[in-house]
């Protein structure tokens, strides 16, 4: 004779599949660049930050506390900024143009793993 499963119990694996699917287990190069674009393009970069590599990058702690680099400056704020060309075929080393509406800047990201994320470096 064969049990129905409880309720509770189908409730229970469909709301841990529901969180596992959610979760992003790893952040490639890819999805850690549009995150950092996204912040780029925040009028709030505060949190710009949790995109380098806390152990590798050599200005890190400048950066969490917002004194380094001078982000307004170099991408001011209110500009619409995409990447142009962006080459991921080396992992280490992503290539590409970070295009606003006034300004082009031609970029190297030298990426690292931080556990099973990718970090800009």
């Amino acid at each position: 004779m064969r049990r129905k499963p409880s309720l509770v119990f189908v409730l229970a694996v469909v709301i841990v599949a529901a969180l596992i699917s959610s979760c992003e287990l790893s952040i490639s190069v890819e999805r850690r660049l549009e995150i950092f674009l996204g912040d780029l393009n925040d009028d709030d970069r505060s949190e710009i930050y949790l995109n380098f590599h806390p152990t590798q990058t050599a200005d890190y702690p400048a950066i969490r506390n917002g004194t380094k680099p001078a982000w307004d400056l170099v991408f001011p704020t209110g500009e619409n900024y995409t990447y142009v060309g962006l080459n991921t075929a080396d992992t280490d080393y992503v290539t590409g143009l970070i295009e606003g509406d006034m300004i082009i800047y031609s970029t190297v990201f030298v990426m690292a793993m931080d556990g099973m994320n990718w970090q800009i470096k």
